[in-house]
């Protein structure tokens, strides 16, 4: 896994919410295999939720600093 969260400046991993937790892993792997923003359609389709269930997710870990931006295309954020 990429995330170096404590280099990055984010609260730890372990804070968010499982869901949310597993949302952050997939976009960083999506981002390191691709090189390319996430899309919500892929996280809705990988983890089989509702468009609007992960948006109101990608919304609260925007708002915990973790993505940056609060819709899809999502990148992890890399605070230094």
């Amino acid at each position: 896994m990429m995330l170096d969260n404590v280099a990055d400046g984010l609260p730890p991993l372990h804070t968010l919410s499982t869901q949310q937790r597993r949302l952050v892993e997939a976009i960083d792997a999506y981002e390191h295999v691709t090189g390319e923003p996430c899309p919500g359609r892929y996280l809705a389709r990988r983890f089989s939720l509702h468009h609007s269930t992960v948006q109101d997710h990608l919304s609260a870990l925007h708002r915990k600093g973790w993505i940056v931006t609060p819709g899809a295309p999502c990148r992890i954020s890399r605070k230094r």
